[in-house]
């Protein structure tokens, strides 16, 4: 692997997949909160799906962690382009133990 070929392509360090969740969020006009507690609007698990689906690279070898290219993550986030290469899912739907059983 070329490390000077590597870094000539992606002039910026990485960046965790904890910000890039952030910088899509506020891409998308929905940025997360600052405040301790409050629920984050995009998460580093949404990234770690991005990955998965082609639209981010994977810069890291670390399993529990993602690095990613910081201007490649938010050029596609806007709420225009979410239902592209967001196709819905199914939810799953609770299911009740049998009577007697809980």
């Amino acid at each position: 692997m070329d490390t000077d070929a590597i870094r000539a392509a992606i002039p910026h360090e990485p960046i965790a997949g904890s910000v890039a969740a952030d910088r899509i969020a506020v891409a998308l006009g929905t940025p997360n909160p600052t405040a301790y507690g409050q629920r984050a609007n995009v998460t580093a698990f949404v990234v770690r799906r991005l990955i998965a689906r082609g639209l981010l690279t994977e810069l890291s070898g670390n399993p529990d962690g993602s690095l990613v290219n910081p201007t490649r993550s938010t050029p596609w986030a806007s709420a225009r382009t979410w239902p592209i290469w967001s196709p819905p899912t199914r939810r799953s739907v609770p299911t009740r133990p049998p009577n007697g059983s809980g």
